[in-house]
């Protein structure tokens, strides 16, 4: 087996996530500066005509990777993101990555409204899938505001997921990509 890198963002593909909430493909988007950790398109949890993710209610969303084979001890997720939610010591405006298998769900990432905002493109860093050798995973993206306080803010935005593994490909790498639907 060969070592590869599964990058699961906006890149073309005929593999399609699911998204719900606000989760939308943004293209060069203003509402981040820039719009994108690279070029030009990253997923976006908020409204581009306002910037914020105020709908007048309480809401959430997911954005969910297609099946993702060839995780091994070494296995890593890593993710670049543009995070600016409303700052005070609670708990709402939870932005949190998901890791599903068949042995259930694993919250990987968190971060709430008494973790500062990030008001520019920063790494998530390696995070290690080493519990999950050997099993199919999918990554799940989730924004939820908990209540309709302060939703003002820009949100979150996602881009260059990346999911290193092995294939049996031939030294290519796999391709497992979240692209927006046809509308």
């Amino acid at each position: 087996m060969a070592a590869s890198t599964a990058t699961v963002g906006p890149a073309a593909s005929r593999r399609r996530r699911s998204a719900s909430g606000l989760w939308h493909l943004a293209s060069s988007s203003s509402c981040a500066s820039p719009g994108h950790s690279s070029p030009v398109n990253a997923f976006y949890y908020g409204q581009d005509s306002t910037c914020d993710y105020n709908t007048g209610s309480g809401h959430s969303g997911t954005l969910t990777s297609p099946t993702i084979t060839g995780i091994t001890s070494a296995s890593t997720l890593s993710f670049d993101y543009y995070r600016v939610v409303a700052g005070y010591n609670g708990s709402s405006d939870q932005t949190e990555v998901d890791i599903v298998s068949s042995s259930g769900t694993t919250t990987v990432f968190a971060l709430d409204s008494s973790d500062a905002s990030t008001a520019a493109w920063t790494s998530s860093g390696a995070i290690s899938l080493a519990s999950y050798a050997g099993q199919a995973i999918q990554v799940v993206f989730r924004f939820d505001t908990i209540d309709n306080i302060a939703n003002d803010f820009t949100g979150w935005f996602i881009d260059d997921v990346v999911v290193t593994g092995d294939s049996a490909c031939d030294n290519a790498a796999p391709v497992v990509s979240i692209t927006s639907p046809p509308n």
